[in-house]
């Protein structure tokens, strides 16, 4: 009992540390990128996609146009998971308008006077 404890406590630490520790989201961004025709850069700004899906990406193309979106599912390293998450940003033909979008979330709120301000402003004749 008494070497089981330690392990049983080991466990729940590095259970919680895991818990705590997640990846940064990825940044917001709009438009479409064709997978055709996509430079490496434009690739990366994917969500889920970094420099060695991005490679493999046109890797695949090289030899394989895609033809359908689907098909990105054949490029190792792109599982479901990942191709749910670029799929509404991805398409096989058109122009490449992806951007990461700028100014997300609400401005700071405006500080309130200070109140020994407002009574100064006030007393002055």
């Amino acid at each position: 009992m008494k070497r089981l404890l330690p392990l049983v406590m080991a466990g729940m630490l590095s259970g919680t540390a895991w818990a705590g520790h997640r990846p940064p989201p990825a940044p917001p961004i709009s438009g479409m990128v064709n997978v055709n025709t996509a430079t490496l850069a434009q690739l990366e700004l994917l969500p889920g996609v970094g420099a060695s899906r991005a490679k493999a990406i046109i890797a695949y193309r090289a030899t394989t146009p895609f033809a359908k979106v689907d098909e990105l599912k054949k490029v190792k390293g792109v599982g479901k998971g990942v191709f749910t998450r670029i799929q509404p940003h991805v398409a096989v033909s058109g122009a490449t308008t992806i951007a990461k979008v700028q100014g997300q979330g609400r401005a700071p709120a405006a500080k309130p006077p200070h109140p020994a301000a407002e009574k100064e402003a006030s007393d002055e004749p």
